[in-house]
């Protein structure tokens, strides 16, 4: 009727603010600036994964768009300011809203970006599948997770000084990756000692323990939200963001825990008996990090 007035309420969740990301006032600078007037726009949905490689990059030099999807990556393109001085996009595989596929799909299509640059993807799970889809979308290479600070900087500077004569995309695969092993002949415990060691030398204690108890918060996340809400169409990416977040850190078990997890999800297992020995790694994984302080 004239004269009507309706009101409503919509409530919305707080967006990312890309350029607002804080880097922890406790972490150290790496000892060189391989990638010193080098600019990257990251695609990484898992924050601690995202702030983690973040620090990587621009502990080297290197200036840093960091986005969690590639929707915000996107609308960074439509920004003449940064598509004229952009080198490189490095973007995660798995993403909310589209996958890094569609996502450098989107780059490439004609008129939807004026940046025709290279793009790097970075994964957990590398397959010929994957290698194949990438090459269609003009994807120049793929870099398997985990990766430790030297190689993902080396790996980015050959991408920009160097040629290669093919158009596939090349894997790299860490370059200090130790041989595959039992699970029960580990000695690590909850933690990999040497991604542990190396994230001390990098961040000091103070920050490798801050960006580890992120990644564990990730983990805490995934098992609430399976406990409230069950298996959901957002189940899959949780579980890959998470199971980076703790490769990237050195959380062990929570990444066997995890992947578990991803591989019960794909074959469409039931979830819940890797629940129950996901309840287990938190506790040790937080009672082993709290140990080193």
């Amino acid at each position: 009727m004239i004269g009507t007035t309706m009101h409503a309420t919509v409530t919305l969740q707080k967006s990312e603010q890309p350029n607002r990301l804080q880097t922890p006032a406790t972490l150290q600078p790496l000892s060189d600036a391989p990638l010193a007037g080098i600019s990257v726009i990251l695609v990484e949905d898992s924050p601690s994964s995202r702030d983690w490689i973040r620090h990587v990059l621009e502990s080297a030099g290197a200036q840093v768009w960091a986005t969690g999807n590639g929707v915000e990556a996107l609308s960074l393109l439509e920004r003449p300011e940064i598509t004229q001085t952009l080198d490189l996009i490095l973007t995660d595989m798995t993403l909310p809203y589209m996958s890094g596929i569609e996502f450098a799909q989107r780059v490439r299509q004609q008129g939807q970006t004026h940046w025709n640059g290279p793009i790097v993807a970075l994964t957990a799970h590398v397959a010929d599948s994957i290698l194949n889809a990438c090459s269609k979308v003009g994807i120049a290479q793929v870099l398997e997770k985990p990766i430790q600070p030297a190689e993902l900087r080396n790996a980015l500077r050959r991408i920009l000084f160097t040629r290669s004569d093919s158009d596939a995309p090349q894997r790299t695969a860490p370059e200090t990756a130790p041989a595959p092993q039992d699970e029960s002949q580990t000695t690590d415990g909850p933690l990999k000692a040497r991604i542990v060691e190396d994230l001390l030398s990098q961040l000091g204690r103070a920050g490798a323990i801050s960006f580890m108890q992120r990644a564990h918060s990730e983990a805490v996340s995934v098992l609430s939200n399976l406990q409230q809400d069950g298996v959901g169409p957002d189940t899959g990416r949780m579980l890959h963001a998470a199971t980076g977040a703790c490769s990237l850190t050195g959380l062990g078990e929570l990444e066997s825990c995890l992947r578990a997890m991803e591989c019960a999800f794909d074959d469409g297992a039931p979830l819940s008996p890797c629940e129950e020995r996901l309840k287990v790694a938190l506790t040790r994984t937080k009672d082993a990090i709290d140990a080193l302080n």
